[in-house]
């Protein structure tokens, strides 16, 4: 390249230097964005609840992102809320949360407890039993597990698949093992001061995260 006239030598410095990959700048402005869109995300995590806004969004993209605060707040929602919708709704969070954390809870529902096993009531009438929830998500999450048509109701699982379903879960660790990683630890204390340092946060409108 070297015994190239003057202007083709230029030409090829110029052609080496735009190829060469961007450092120092570039590589510090990526952590920076990521935190500033997590705490974008925390703000509107802060708004009202429900599927429909912007709030919901954010807590399940933190959750994905490992956010152990929003991962224990779904699950506070499920195990202490006073309101079936509500802890439908949570079921549906940790199915689009994935991971093994939701796996290993939905599991719990589906297996552990059996006040999850009786109908409830929702906003616009009757519900399925919140155990039937957990094995819809849970059908989703392990395809290679639960067949796919117990995603759909009204199909209903029996006791001896629910046993078979939850030991695979328990003995298929590593299969599984995929972030987030821990199933949080929360008691009804602290569950109420997550709740109310949340409830104290100023609602953030805005559009969806998703």
């Amino acid at each position: 390249m070297w015994h190239l006239d003057p202007d083709r030598r230029l030409s090829a410095l110029v052609l080496i230097l735009v190829c060469l990959p961007a450092t120092g700048v570039s590589q510090s402005a990526a952590p920076q964005a990521a935190d500033a869109n997590k705490q974008r995300l925390r703000q509107q995590a802060g708004g009202p609840d429900g599927i429909t806004t912007g709030a919901w969004d954010a807590e399940i993209q933190l959750a994905k992102m490992g956010d152990r605060e929003q991962l224990e707040r779904i699950v506070c929602e499920l195990r202490y809320s006073n309101n079936d919708d509500t802890q439908m709704e949570a079921i549906t969070k940790l199915g689009l949360v994935g991971g093994y954390a939701s796996i290993q809870e939905l599991a719990r529902v589906m297996h552990d407890n059996p006040d999850y096993n009786s109908p409830r009531r929702s906003r616009t009438g009757f519900m399925a039993p919140l155990r039937d929830y957990a094995v819809k998500e849970l059908a989703v999450l392990l395809p290679q597990v639960i067949p796919p048509g117990f995603h759909a109701f009204p199909l209903a699982a029996t006791q001896e698949q629910i046993h078979g379903w939850y030991e695979w879960i328990q003995q298929h660790h590593d299969e599984i093992y995929t972030p987030p990683l821990e199933v949080p630890d929360v008691s009804k204390k602290s569950c109420k001061a997550l709740t109310k340092k949340w409830n104290k946060k100023p609602p953030v409108s805005g559009p969806s995260a998703r």
